[in-house]
């Protein structure tokens, strides 16, 4: 049963979300848009879950396709509402109201680790746009050191003309 569930929520967020974008990842242009950016626009038609990730991550888009993303996410949420609805239903029998209730429990923190460990994974290949400001701050930190040294050398070289 839970295959089966996992196929189906997958197969709909695929028809709702993924098909929208060509297997490049931009999305499909109908001749009433009139934006030239394409970057922008295809992060405007992105579902709300993906543009939390992308933004609480900072993930790097030119390294991501996105219809690539939008497949992982169809599969994580497929699996996250399996699993929660399974656990619900094995857990409380006793009544709809505490299943639905256990169910949006159990929903909302398994999205939390499933999206922290989405964001490790990211982390860790080089997709998060971090790492490059991090390289950055650290070269301007070594530049400003060896000026600072420069600079304490000159100070000295005229103390010993004096």
């Amino acid at each position: 049963m839970g295959i089966v569930l996992i196929v189906i929520v997958y197969i709909v967020y695929y028809i709702v979300s993924i098909k929208k974008y060509d297997k490049n990842g931009h999305y499909k242009k109908s001749k009433k848009d009139s934006i030239n950016d394409v970057q922008l626009n295809d992060y405007l038609h992105l579902p709300s879950e993906v543009k939390v990730f992308i933004l609480k991550y900072k993930v790097d888009l030119t390294k991501i396709n996105i219809r690539g993303l939008l497949k992982l996410f169809g599969l994580v949420i497929s699996l996250i509402l399996t699993i929660s609805l399974s656990l619900s239903i094995l857990i409380i029998k006793e009544n709809i109201l505490l299943q639905s209730l256990g169910a949006l429990v159990i929903t909302m923190i398994l999205y939390i680790i499933f999206l922290m460990c989405l964001g490790k994974y990211f982390r860790t290949h080089g997709l998060v746009k971090e790492k490059e400001e991090k390289k950055d701050k650290k070269e301007n930190k070594e530049k400003n050191k060896k000026d600072n040294k420069k600079g304490h050398k000159k100070n000295e070289n005229k103390r010993n003309r004096k």
